[in-house]
């Protein structure tokens, strides 16, 4: 019963009705085994030890049928499949963290309703960049080369420096993020690998906030207005003639610049 697929709760009755009969008869190696063997299947059941002593307690002092329904009183714990289905069943998929798309998508080939609810996170994220909008992501870098960013989206990889979204840069990166440092990026999340998880977000650019800490190329179309804050950036002319502003949104807002760097022109 325990070992079918799926398993029957019943089998826990008949496997601590043996315990007992094994305790009765004195022979306690027995006991200890179908106990090691039982206990075991119930945690991978119902996830955790909780509750097995209130099972197990009817048992020992005589019950010797088992109880109406005695299946439906052990909460099976899901799997991990079976969580991602259950977390795409909200009515706004839209609204789930980073954390909770790249688990309902990393599930996408398990079964075909992991199939269903990975399309529908999918759908939901194609929804948020329709007629060409972007995504503003916040995103831990890993590892940069002009051209590509590998960085950490979630919070939980964020926290373990594991990469979950490969950045294509709309324009090179010059200086280049440290390894380490947090910025927001706006591209497209063009594609997904599920196992590895993987995002692909193309036409990236920096967020306006983020271009003190990296640089780049200015976004088209220039700001058209700028605060006073003080952060010098270096922008370069075309000719590759330099000049300091008072921070990275006005030197892009000058349209003969063509990029930035942070702090001052040498």
């Amino acid at each position: 019963m325990l070992e079918g697929q799926p398993p029957d709760p019943l089998g826990f009755w008949y496997a601590v009705r043996a315990i007992a009969l094994a305790r009765t008869a004195r022979n306690e190696p027995t006991a200890e085994s179908i106990e090691k063997y039982t206990r075991s299947w119930y945690r991978h059941y119902h996830g955790t030890d909780e509750g097995w002593d209130r099972l197990v307690s009817p048992i020992v002092a005589g019950e010797r049928q088992p109880p109406q329904n005695f299946g439906a009183t052990i909460s099976r714990a899901l799997s991990a499949s079976e969580a991602a289905v259950q977390m795409a069943a909200v009515a706004n998929v839209g609204a789930l963290s980073f954390g909770e798309w790249e688990f309902v998508l990393s599930h996408r080939d398990d079964s075909p309703d992991n199939q269903a609810a990975a399309e529908k996170v999918w759908k939901a994220i194609g929804e948020k960049q329709r007629g060409g909008a972007r995504l503003k992501l916040p995103v831990k870098v890993i590892a940069a080369t002009p051209e590509r960013i590998e960085a950490a989206l979630a919070e939980q990889n964020q926290s373990s420096n594991t990469a979950d979204i490969e950045i294509a840069m709309a324009h090179e990166l010059r200086p280049m993020p440290a390894a380490g440092t947090t910025i927001s990026i706006i591209g497209v999340l063009s594609d997904y690998r599920p196992k590895p998880f993987l995002f692909f977000l193309t036409r990236a650019e920096l967020a306006e906030e983020s271009m003190p800490v990296a640089g780049g190329a200015c976004a088209t179309p220039r700001p058209q207005m700028c605060t006073r804050d003080y952060r010098p950036a270096c922008g370069v002319r075309q000719d590759g003639s330099r000049r300091t502003y008072g921070n990275a949104c006005s030197a892009c807002a000058d349209p003969e610049i063509v990029s930035q760097a942070a702090g001052a022109c040498p």
